[in-house]
């Protein structure tokens, strides 16, 4: 029987033909799910996450890519965050009332404490959600450098190597053009990142594990 692999998280994960499909390929007999975020808070993997487990409970295994705790949630996944304060371009949002409350939350408003807060009563929450769940393994992924990387989950194994430090294992810089160098990896980032999660996940899976060398 074919077994449900949800992916979620923002931008690294957006493309799916790319690590997040040949991951699965290389899991064999697993059908892929779910959706990356460009730019969105983790209130739009918490609400992917919420969704599929509702909709039919026999996800077998989820990995989430956890974003940057400072991103506004929004109930339609729109990518608002602190890079896009500075550069509305960023994802071709117009100049207009929308661009202009965003600059000014971040420019007047944003608590960061509170996002940080907020951030780490998401995990405690999902932890709770993926075991009253179906949800047999679980892989955690930090995808920007912060203290939240030391966090732990109870539920599956979490690579506390950041996916920035992974991008730029290729690149120096962190490139924003998912068409031509697809979740921040490239063509060759994305192969090499697909196989590195399968050689963890295989061999290494363990509940309440931390891995540091990714």
């Amino acid at each position: 029987m074919t077994k449900n692999l949800l992916i979620t998280g923002d931008s690294f994960c957006a493309v799916r033909d790319m690590w997040p499909l040949q991951f699965c390929t290389l899991l064999g007999n697993y059908s892929l799910c779910g959706t990356g975020f460009s730019g969105c808070s983790w209130w739009s993997s918490r609400k992917e996450i919420i969704k599929y487990l509702k909709i039919k409970n026999n996800i077998h295994t989820l990995v989430v890519l956890h974003t940057e705790p400072n991103r506004m949630p929004s109930d339609k996944d729109l990518p608002i965050n602190p890079a896009l304060a500075s550069n509305t371009n960023l994802y071709k949002m117009e100049d207009g009332p929308l661009s202009t409350a965003i600059k000014g939350y971040y420019k007047y408003l944003i608590s960061e404490s509170f996002h940080l807060w907020a951030y780490f009563n998401w995990f405690q929450e999902l932890e709770v959600i993926i075991n009253n769940s179906s949800v047999e393994k679980v892989v955690h992924l930090y995808c920007f450098p912060g203290p939240w990387t030391r966090n732990v989950f109870k539920k599956g194994i979490t690579i506390q190597t950041d996916m920035i430090s992974w991008s730029k294992r290729l690149k120096k810089e962190l490139i924003n053009d998912g068409r031509n160098y697809p979740n921040h990896l490239g063509l060759e980032g994305n192969e090499l990142f697909a196989k590195r999660l399968h050689e963890v996940f295989t061999t290494r899976y363990q509940d309440s594990v931390g891995i540091t060398d990714f």
